[in-house]
């Protein structure tokens, strides 16, 4: 049974994993830069994964830099 809903479409998959690696990078640039939110950024790279690659949307949210920021967010609401 899947967790996540994948879109069908091959094409946009890729454009939501287009747009997740986007995101990714503007969140992991807002770690240093204060002008970022890395929060909202992280947020919309979960939700194009998820929708782009089961697997990509599980590894990150295995990793560390989402353990760090929005796991943190989300275990302190």
């Amino acid at each position: 049974m899947k967790t996540t809903e994948q879109h069908s479409n091959v094409v946009i998959r890729y454009i939501f994993l287009t747009i997740g690696a986007i995101s990714f990078a503007l969140g992991t640039a807002g770690i240093v830069l204060p002008l970022l939110p890395t929060v909202p950024f992280y947020m919309l790279t979960l939700f194009c994964l998820a929708r782009g690659s089961e697997r990509f949307h599980k590894m990150f949210l295995e990793s560390s830099l989402y353990q760090k920021t929005v796991g943190a967010y989300e275990r302190d609401k």
